[in-house]
């Protein structure tokens, strides 16, 4: 029997708006045709189920794939990015050094309203509630600090150079790009 693989997707391209909260952004064109784009590739899997963030973004890429792959899209809160509504809008340099912080300080609240310990416990009751081979769609610090603890890489280098899609695959603990 082959192992289980689990596709994650970070979200497309948000249209990035300073008066609203980053977990309202909604996708722009060029990201809504990244995510199909990102569907077309997955056409030599065989999911047996597509979860989403509650974020609109992660929705609609969720959706946008969901076109190609012919399965419903199921949201999860507890795929949820990290929880940071009070940050408010940042600059780029501030949420480096806040994301720094957090990933340096995963027992600590240094960021938001959740610690990276909490983070990781969430989303890893999330992917355990999926079975079979599943395609995930969330956020680039999630999928950081989830990816880096199974995976056992440092986080930040990871956050940093996450694309808007990324998808890759994890199959036993060890990560892939994507690759049908």
């Amino acid at each position: 029997m082959a192992e289980r693989r689990i596709v994650l997707v970070r979200h497309a391209q948000p249209k990035i708006e300073e008066g609203v909260p980053s977990a309202a952004w909604p996708l722009t064109p060029d990201g809504i045709a990244a995510a199909r784009a990102v569907g077309k590739a997955l056409h030599g899997f065989e999911f047996a189920s597509l979860a989403s963030s509650p974020e609109p973004k992660a929705v609609q890429t969720a959706q946008a794939i969901a076109e190609t792959v012919a399965l419903p899209v199921t949201i999860d809160d507890g795929l949820a990015e990290h929880s940071r509504r009070s940050a408010g809008f940042l600059s780029r340099a501030e949420i480096e050094t806040k994301i720094a912080a957090l990933f340096d300080n995963p027992d600590r609240l240094m960021f938001g309203e959740e610690t990276a310990d909490a983070c990781f416990a969430r989303f890893a009751a999330a992917i355990e509630r999926l079975r079979g081979d599943a395609l995930v769609v969330t956020h680039g610090t999630i999928l950081s600090i989830y990816l880096s603890r199974v995976c056992g890489f440092a986080p930040m280098p990871f956050w940093r150079g996450l694309a808007l899609p990324a998808a890759m695959v994890l199959t036993g603990g060890k990560l892939a790009p994507l690759n049908p």
